[in-house]
């Protein structure tokens, strides 16, 4: 038990601690934990093979992106709530569902090259004490590029921070979220950088 408590702090650091340590419930820190995983399709595959593929081919991104989202289960009952103007339970299965899904849309939006929404595949959700678990599935092809725009439970506390992970390429690549910066290129065969996000108006705290 010990070497899990540390192992479980030394992943998740002082956050991880106190919602370990039951503190969640007046929680100060307001922080969700994504992590996005690329499985390329076998056409992006055999394109890596290739000895000489073309410009074209050897920057066009193709494949599934695998999402698991991290969120304090009392922050996302309440903008839920808030939203759908009744009480929302995590545990109740179907309303909850498309409460989430419909948030998701808005909140945490994967965009190609041409600014194109990316469809999301909704595979369920993990309700736990402390933490609740999103699992969804993004499938996209022929771009150079993929940005997400992580304004997760901005809209609830605008000290919200959103930590993202992205794994690709045999690399870990962590990003920060925060009101002031919500979008970024997190797949991108060409060069990595922070896109503009227009001025929003500012939630209340």
């Amino acid at each position: 038990m010990v070497l899990q408590l540390f192992d479980y702090i030394h992943r998740y650091g002082l956050i991880g601690l106190l919602l370990l340590s039951g503190w969640a419930s007046a929680h100060p820190y307001h922080t969700s934990t994504t992590e996005i995983t690329l499985r390329e399709s076998p056409q992006q595959s055999a394109v890596a093979a290739e000895t000489h593929p073309s410009p074209a081919k050897a920057n066009a991104l193709s494949g599934t992106l695998e999402i698991a989202i991290q969120v304090i289960p009392e922050d996302l009952e309440a903008i839920l709530s808030a939203h759908q103007q009744q009480t929302v339970v995590l545990d109740k299965q179907l309303t909850t569902d498309k409460a989430i899904i419909d948030y998701l849309w808005q909140h945490f939006r994967l965009r190609d090259q041409s600014g194109k929404q990316l469809p999301i595949q909704w595979l369920g959700k993990q309700v736990e004490h402390h933490n609740t678990w999103l699992y969804l599935e993004v499938p996209f092809s022929q771009t150079q590029w993929v940005s997400l725009e992580n304004s997760l439970l901005m809209d609830y506390k605008n000290t919200q921070v959103n930590r993202v992970i992205v794994n690709w390429n045999n690399q870990k690549t962590p990003y920060t979220f925060t009101i002031q910066d919500r979008v970024k290129r997190v797949l991108d065969n060409t060069a990595s950088e922070s896109i503009p996000t227009a001025v929003h108006t500012q939630p209340k705290q």
